[in-house]
């Protein structure tokens, strides 16, 4: 079995336990509602500005909304490596991890990291950028 990074391990272990790095702590946020949800994007200082154009798209269209929430309601989430970005060419890249359809925010998070982690080239933790929630 191969070692984990432990700068990936870390970001594991404060995702799971649900706490935040100091890092983690100063990301800008923008929050809307659209269609009974809430959509949180998180602007990490890694993502492009045709990153951030994709996902204010997500947060402010039907169209985006539904390619994170496609019928089944529950959470969702969308996490990425900091190295690879979100986009590429105007392509989403293959570490791009999304999970919806969950029961809560927290498993939605861990599960688009975990996904994100075994698809992402670089081995630095992967951050969540996108969060859906129903509206309560």
């Amino acid at each position: 079995m191969q070692a984990m990074h432990p700068l990936a391990l870390s970001g594991m272990i404060f995702a799971a336990l649900g706490l935040t790095s100091p890092a983690q702590a100063q990301i800008a946020t923008e929050v809307s509602e659209l269609q009974g949800y809430t959509i949180t994007l998180h602007l990490h200082d890694f993502l492009s500005p045709d990153d951030i154009e994709v996902l204010r798209f997500v947060a402010k269209s039907k169209e985006g909304l539904a390619m994170f929430v496609p019928g089944q309601g529950g959470f969702a989430a969308m996490a990425v490596s900091p190295k690879e970005g979100f986009t590429q060419a105007g392509l989403p890249v293959t570490s791009a991890a999304a999970r919806s359809g969950l029961p809560d925010a927290e498993t939605a998070a861990t599960e688009a990291v975990k996904a994100c982690q075994v698809a992402a080239k670089a081995p630095d933790p992967c951050m969540v950028i996108l969060e859906v929630a129903p509206k309560s």
